[in-house]
């Protein structure tokens, strides 16, 4: 009662809502304002039901963590939100924090915490980041950036917007001298005289500034800014920037336009001609000079000398191109041609014109163009050739048929090997895609699931592709496709065509022997089952004539060789049964029952049995069983006995002194199944760590002395492992060379359908 009181006088001063826990985590007490908080009601919200009101995305995370408080006797908190009260509801928001306290008389450890309802600082705090996600898109779309500098500490704070402004990357912080270095040096003397006049007057300033950013990029800027003061003193400046450089420039690009012109006339190489077809002359601007190999200067010369610097394989086309402009039957003049120079190279020029005065009756008075070197685009082109070239050859000389599509779905290129891959005629190398269609579906095992699997792959461009074609004739291929961006003709696809019809036959043929393998074994096991219970039928006859045997009056030496003729048949029927259960596991014939029983039960039935037999051998036997244990539980016990008999025997038979236990505890829970670990330890001899890895397997045996000296066929850890994982669970082993070994197998079960309580610790 006293307890209580406290609890209460507790819970009925403090604004938030109280809370009392046990060592084990479970929930004593609660104020009605925790209630109110968790949504819940005191009765459901006992042990760790209050779990329940956690919303179901937190809620794992809020157990491990509640969990691991327990366990560890240290402070817990956590935020995290609670389930709607109806669907479609918003959820609410709580802070959970416990501490692990002593109360009571006698004391009693445990927990005493608080929740306290924060849904309204997480609507704040969203509804803040919110704001702050529009201010940056505002930023950004503007153009301005934000900052702040502390004239106490001397640093900036500075938005993302005004980093970048900066060519900083988002969230730099640096000094005010960092930012101030920036700007220009006359730049820099003006937004100093502009900011001590705020700083002593608390005027505002609005300057257009010229600055280098972070990589060196010269750029004007706006700066707008404010001293602000407290008690009368200035303590920090706050202002914007906004990037004003094409605004400034536009004068400067205007004036700058012609020199950028000529500069890139110089650049690209371009002589200007004028041709007066009335004189005979030609007037070319001073990079022809420079193209020939002379000095630069204005050249004027006759039409008949820059024909001569001609090849005569090209002037033909020439005076064509010439003839049809000067006619006006082309608007334009458009060639090119190679010349020669002073040093007697030949270059390449692209020379283009049209006529620009013509007399009243038509005739051509005047022409006007330019010429270009474009000796290394034709080189490149050349290259390119010869690249195109080798990349045939080299297509042509893959195991590979290769097939590439433009975005029109028109064949770019593809090699040899395709051809005879796909039985395509020599004299068909140039036929339309639609005709190649036609002759692949024509061979192909399923046509219209070939010709639905194309036009989807069409249909989405960028999917890479695989697929098995299959053809009549028994060929298989593997078909590869990968998107292929081709500028200005949409997105083309490159086919690769693999012929695996070998693979594909050695794989049908391997699938056969495995069928035929796994039908051998099947009859093999069916062959272990038959022979088993044959065996098994005439040693159970055996079993019972000799105990009825033992009944007689017999002779010591008798009922000792009765008794070892017994002890025999027995160990071979368990044999057997190691057989058959073997043997059904591996076939996937075992069989679990889910039925209520008692963990309690089961464990003292062993415990008696294995603590006869340990102290018939000088032993001790330790069994345990922690109280947190259920005293109920759904699942198969006669699997588990199973598993723990074979674990006890082999503890029993491999240890000679001290003792053999059997502990049984809970572990965590797992997709709401109650886990439990029985863990089965002696003081044996122990296994080595080399053979600890293969212990698991059927007829495995540490070395052939621990055979003749302790017996066994290596079934049962076998038996155990596939047991323990067929019934969704794991086995583990510890263990050292002369001190003992540990077993611990960790299964699953389902909760009872009405608890009995935990279980009381064996007597």
């Amino acid at each position: 009662m006293h307890d209580q009181a406290i609890f209460e006088a507790i819970s009925y001063a403090s604004p938030l809502g109280v809370f009392q826990a046990d060592a084990g985590g479970a929930l004593l007490e609660c104020s009605g304002r925790w209630q109110y908080l968790l949504r819940t009601d005191g009765r459901r919200a006992l042990g760790r039901g209050w779990l329940d009101s956690v919303d179901p995305q937190d809620r794992q995370r809020v157990a491990q963590g509640w969990e691991t408080a327990v366990a560890s006797q240290k402070p817990f908190d956590m935020e995290f939100r609670l389930a709607p009260l109806q669907a479609g509801g918003e959820p609410g928001y709580v802070r959970m924090e416990a501490r692990p306290a002593v109360w009571g008389q006698p004391p009693r450890p445990g927990f005493v915490g608080v929740a306290g309802d924060i849904s309204q600082r997480k609507k704040v705090e969203e509804q803040l980041r919110s704001a702050n996600r529009f201010l940056e898109r505002a930023e950004k779309l503007s153009g301005v950036g934000g900052w702040e500098a502390d004239l106490r500490t001397r640093t900036v704070k500075s938005t993302d917007q005004n980093c970048r402004i900066f060519d900083l990357e988002p969230g730099h912080q640096g000094s005010f001298s960092s930012y101030l270095r920036r700007f220009a040096r006359e730049a820099q003397l003006q937004l100093v005289r502009a900011v001590r006049h705020s700083m002593r007057s608390g005027e505002s300033w609005d300057l257009n500034l010229q600055m280098v950013t972070a990589i060196g990029r010269p750029i004007w800027v706006r700066s707008v800014g404010v001293a602000e003061f407290e008690d009368g003193r200035p303590v920090r400046l706050v202002g914007a920037l906004q990037d004003i450089t094409d605004q400034h420039g536009s004068s400067e690009a205007l004036r700058e336009s012609e020199e950028r012109q000529k500069r890139a006339m110089d650049a690209s190489r371009l002589a200007l001609w004028d041709l007066d077809l009335e004189t005979g002359l030609g007037y070319l601007s001073e990079n022809w000079s420079e193209l020939m190999g002379q000095a630069r200067r204005v050249t004027v010369t006759s039409a008949r000398d820059l024909i001569d610097r001609v090849p005569e394989h090209d002037r033909e086309r020439i005076g064509m191109a010439l003839t049809a402009m000067l006619k006006g039957t082309a608007e334009r003049y458009d060639v090119e041609h190679q010349v020669q120079r002073d040093d007697g190279r030949m270059i390449w020029i692209h020379s283009q014109g049209r006529v620009s005065k013509r007399s009243p009756r038509g005739w051509a008075l005047r022409a006007t163009g330019t010429n270009q070197d474009i000796t290394a685009r034709k080189l490149a082109e050349l290259e390119l050739a010869r690249a195109a070239a080798i990349t045939k050859a080299t297509l042509d000389s893959t195991a590979d048929g290769i097939l590439v599509v433009g975005g029109d779905r028109q064949i770019l290129l593809f090699n040899r090997r395709l051809l005879e891959m796909l039985n395509i005629p020599a004299d068909l190398m140039g036929a339309t895609r639609e005709t190649w269609g036609d002759i692949v579906v024509s061979q192909v095992k399923d046509p219209q699931g070939y010709v639905r699997r194309v036009l989807a792959l069409y249909e989405t461009p960028q999917d890479e592709s695989f697929d098995i074609l299959e053809f009549t004739d028994g060929r298989v291929f593997e078909r590869y496709g990968r998107p292929l961006a081709l500028e200005g003709s949409g997105t083309g696809r490159v086919w690769s065509f693999r012929d695996v019809t070998a693979r594909s036959q050695a794989d049908a043929a391997l699938k056969r022997a495995k069928e035929a393998a796994e039908a051998a074994n099947r009859a093999k096991t069916d062959f272990l089952d038959t022979i088993s219970h044959e065996i098994r039928t005439p040693l159970n006859g055996v079993l019972g004539m000799v105990r009825l045997l033992m009944e007689e009056q017999l002779m010591p030496q008798q009922r000792r060789y009765v008794e070892l003729a017994a002890s025999s048949a027995q160990s071979l029927l368990g044999l057997i049964n190691d057989m058959l259960d073997l043997g059904k596991i591996e076939a996937g014939r075992m069989e679990f029952e889910h039925v209520e029983f008692s963990i309690v039960e089961l464990a003292r039935e062993l415990g008696d049995l294995y603590g006869l037999r340990a102290r018939e051998k000088g032993l001790s036997f330790d069994l345990r069983i922690d109280p947190a244990v259920p005293a109920k539980v759904v699942g198969d016990p006669g699997r588990l006995r199973q598993v723990l008999e074979n674990l006890l025997s082999n503890a029993l038979k491999f240890t000679e002194s001290g003792l053999v236990g059997l502990d049984i505890h809970p572990a965590a829970p797992v997709d709401g199944r109650v886990m439990l670990g029985f863990t089965v330890h002696d003081t044996g001899i122990g296994i080595p760590r080399e053979v600890q890895e293969g212990l698991f397997q059927r007829f495995f045996q540490g070395d052939s002395s621990t055979t003749r000296e302790y017996g066994g066929t290596g079934l049962g850890l076998a038996i155990v492992k596939q047991l323990c994982e067929q019934m969704g669970g794991r086995v583990t082993l510890n263990s050292e060379p002369g001190r003992g070994a540990s077993f611990r197998c960790v299964l699953p079960f389902a909760p009872a359908a009405r608890s009995a309580g935990r279980a009381a610790a064996p007597a």
